[in-house]
């Protein structure tokens, strides 16, 4: 007999934990990339399907707004505000949400940190499914895109994001 979920107002410590290592990875691989690789420069991995190619991204996803990196900061700035004030009314009880969110909010600090830092995004993943080249993109765009992505797909669920009462007894 599974546990009744009990509402939390809170994450679970492996939300932190998590978006955390988020954060971690994705400033510990653009620092390979940049020690290791030109701006501009493409070395394969996997033949024209995986690449790193090292880009500044001055503006966010496929290269939207590009030089507005100031507007950028404080767009990231209020959405981020946003997110906290919308993240109390989460169902945090729920595992699958502390992992999005853990997903969401360790993409965005990591990119964050990049525009703070040196002014733009890094971004060097560079992959080419059959003839399109997808947009080059980094640790933090990825976690982020996979959060959304299942958000999307989990959405069509009629029970995504409620805490399920525990089923009841069996008949004695």
């Amino acid at each position: 007999m599974t546990k009744p979920l009990v509402p939390r107002r809170h994450p679970y410590p492996f939300f932190w934990i998590f978006a955390a290592v988020i954060v971690a990875a994705d400033q510990a691989s653009k620092l390979w990339a940049t020690s290791t690789l030109h701006y501009g420069e493409s070395v394969p991995v996997f033949g024209d399907w995986f690449r790193f190619t090292l880009v500044r991204n001055d503006g966010i996803a496929m290269g939207l707004f590009q030089g507005q990196n100031h507007l950028l900061l404080i767009l990231v700035g209020l959405i981020l505000l946003s997110a906290l004030f919308w993240a109390r009314k989460l169902p945090w009880a729920l595992k699958e949400i502390n992992l999005l969110g853990a997903l969401i909010l360790g993409g965005a600090i990591g990119n964050l940190i990049d525009r703070v830092r040196v002014g733009h995004v890094i971004d060097f993943i560079d992959i080419t499914i059959i003839s399109f080249r997808w947009w080059t993109f980094n640790i933090a765009d990825s976690a982020i895109s996979i959060a959304v992505v299942w958000i999307l797909v989990r959405s069509w669920s009629p029970r995504f994001g409620q805490i399920q009462p525990p089923p009841a007894p069996p008949p004695s």
